[in-house]
């Protein structure tokens, strides 16, 4: 038996137990497959974006996310379908929407119960927003006659360790509710923009971290029928709270027209990060990405040399996993 990591260390291993430890150095999506030998011949499994490994920051950074489904390449480049038991019923893209022309559609027609597919976003970082919320359209009809068999279910959840765990988000929708457009025995495809209603949930201040995905996990009911979303929206307020004490993090001078130096302190050997970012939280340059052993520390923040305009920027100072942010102006 032998698993191939492409991308991983090791990229190859033979361990003869369930549990093969891999280290991947770059974010991506990465495949797994194995190939297993006896006497009777060679089998072989191979399993395509498998292992996804993210940014220490979101993929998408600033005060909010917005998704149309408009772009199919880019929805299969960014989004992750989780397909658990490998059927042809499952998320996709449609070529219907809410005022548009494309959609994400769950195949939930003809579907059996209990049936599990997951739709995960790209990672975001919303470090800087404050009172999110996250917003969709849906649209979906159920072959049920009955409330008894009109089962099925859409959940929400967050993610802020790259998908390891997940916490549910309050919000659920099921039965009645989620089949909006009621009974339909045929292949349900919505014709209009009154078929579609809105969702708001409101995410916990827990999700606004540097990198987080949400999944939509939708579970087939007894007799379900297909299921549409589109126009995802997440937003909130936009702001950075200084918090420059920890790490005697100071710059200075501060307003600047040219040049800052930026100085903090370890206690101990670290991992740090520093950073700078706009308003929106936006990184517009890098400073510092290195172990550091315990000390003082001053770097240059240059306004020609980084290509700042004029305006407001903070200086984030990542130490292991903790961050402090100190404001910046430039000026003329």
């Amino acid at each position: 038996t032998k698993f191939y990591f492409d991308g991983g260390t090791p990229a190859t291993s033979t361990a003869s137990t369930n549990t093969v430890t891999v280290t991947y150095n770059t974010p991506g999506v990465y495949p797994v497959s194995l190939v297993a030998t006896n006497a009777q011949g060679v089998d072989s499994v191979y399993k395509s974006y498998f292992i996804t490994v993210g940014n220490t920051y979101g993929d998408f950074n600033g005060n909010g996310y917005s998704e149309t489904f408009q772009d199919e390449n880019s929805f299969w480049y960014n989004w992750r379908v989780r397909n658990l038991d490998g059927n042809p019923n499952t998320w996709g893209i449609a070529d219907v929407g809410y005022n548009s022309s494309k959609s994400a559609v769950m195949e939930g027609y003809l579907n059996y119960l209990g049936d599990i597919d997951e739709l995960i976003t790209p990672s975001m970082n919303l470090s800087f927003v404050t009172g999110a919320t996250l917003t969709y359209k849906y649209s979906g009809a159920s072959k049920a006659t009955g409330a008894s068999s009109a089962n099925e279910a859409l959940k929400v959840y967050y993610s802020t360790n790259c998908g390891l765990t997940w916490a549910l988000l309050g919000g659920t929708l099921s039965g009645a509710t989620l089949a909006n457009n009621g009974y339909y025995s045929g292949y349900f495809v919505p014709n209009s923009a009154s078929q579609w209603a809105t969702k708001t949930v409101t995410l916990p201040a827990a999700a606004s971290v540097q990198s987080v995905r949400f999944k939509f996990e939708y579970e087939a009911g007894a007799a379900s029928n297909n299921l549409y979303i589109d126009d995802i929206n997440i937003s909130g307020a936009v702001g950075v709270s200084e918090s420059s004490n920890a790490f005697n993090l100071t710059v200075y001078p501060n307003p600047t027209s040219d040049l800052s130096t930026l100085a903090y302190h370890l206690s101990e050997k670290a991992f740090v990060k520093v950073e700078v970012v706009d308003i929106l939280g936006k990184k517009v340059a890098d400073v510092v990405s290195a172990n550091q052993p315990e000390g003082d520390y001053s770097f240059n923040v240059s306004k020609t040399d980084l290509n700042l305009n004029n305006g407001i920027y903070f200086i984030r100072l990542s130490v292991n996993n903790t961050i402090v942010t100190s404001k910046l102006v430039v000026t003329e």
